[in-house]
């Protein structure tokens, strides 16, 4: 009987090394889902950027007609209307790049419940090794 205990244990410990190879497994693919859910979220900031940019070009364009209204009637109402436009146009370009400003946050991009699993996982692990 002596002898059968030694294999029993060790087949016990290889049904956990099994186990805990078949969890980190499991983990590794956890993280690859939360990497591409953060990179996701990151091109919807990119995005953003770039919407807001566009909005500031244009805005840009249409200060400057503006300007050459301006200059070529000396009457309020045209170069008013374009600049109404132009603000408004920066006004949503800022908006759109804040907004895009927060989802590039760099801290965000670490697979953060992904970190907190494995690092439960890995004291569930030394309490049962120990």
């Amino acid at each position: 009987m002596a002898v059968d205990h030694p294999r029993g244990v060790f087949g016990v410990a290889g049904e956990a090394m099994v186990q805990a190879a078949n969890l980190i497994s499991v983990e590794f693919r956890l993280a690859r889902a939360e990497m591409a859910e953060k990179v996701s979220s990151l091109r919807t900031g990119a995005a953003f950027v770039v919407a807001g940019a566009v909005f500031l070009t244009g805005a840009l364009f249409l200060l400057l007609q503006g300007a050459v209204v301006a200059l070529v009637e000396a009457g309020l109402p045209p170069t008013m209307a374009t600049i109404v436009v132009a603000v408004t146009c920066i006004l949503v370009g800022l908006v759109l790049i804040l907004a895009g400003r927060q989802k590039l946050d760099t801290g965000s991009v670490l697979p953060e419940r992904t970190l907190n699993q494995i690092a439960r996982d890995g004291a569930m692990a030394k309490e049962k090794l120990s």
